[in-house]
C-alpha cells in the first residue's frame, strides 16, 4: 500500500502562536496536528500530545514543537513511512509531491489499515 492510499489533509500556521490557539485551531478545523510553514519550509509540527503534554504552559507553539522533520513522497510505500516514523520516533509525517506538501500521514492511520498489530511499528 502507498502513502497517498491513507494520507490525509493537514492544517498548515504560519506564525508563531501561543498553545491555546493552536488548541482552538485544531478543535475548529478538527485536526491533531498543525504544520509551521515559513518561507515555503516546514518549520515544525505541533500534535495534540504536544499540546496536553504541555497544557497549562505559556509558551509558543515554536518552543515544543518538533522541528527537522523528515517528509516522506506521495509515491512510497507505508513500509518506509513506517521506518521513518521509527526511527525519528515521529507520531506525524509530512507528505510532499515534487517539493510541495500535499497531505499528511499518521501513526493511527497506518494502524487503522494493518490493524492493531501493526501499532508494534512505533517501537525500536
Amino acid at each position: 500500500m502507498k502513502v497517498k492510499e491513507i494520507m490525509k489533509r493537514f492544517v498548515t500556521i504560519n506564525e508563531d502562536i501561543s498553545l491555546k490557539k493552536a488548541a482552538e485551531i485544531m478543535t475548529r478545523k478538527k485536526r491533531g496536528a498543525l504544520v509551521l510553514i515559513k518561507k515555503n519550509k516546514i518549520k515544525g509540527i505541533v500534535t495534540r500530545d504536544d499540546l496536553v503534554k504541555h497544557y497549562g504552559k505559556k509558551v509558543s507553539v515554536s518552543k515544543i514543537m518538533k522541528k527537522n522533520i523528515p517528509t516522506i513522497s506521495i509515491e512510497e510505500s507505508l513500509s518506509k513511512a513506517k521506518k521513518i516514523m521509527r526511527d525519528n520516533e515521529l507520531i506525524v509525517l509530512p507528505v510532499f509531491r515534487e517539493n510541495k506538501l500535499v497531505g499528511i500521514i499518521k501513526a493511527r492511520d497506518i494502524i487503522g489499515v494493518g490493524g492493531v498489530e501493526e501499532g508494534h511499528f512505533l517501537f525500536k
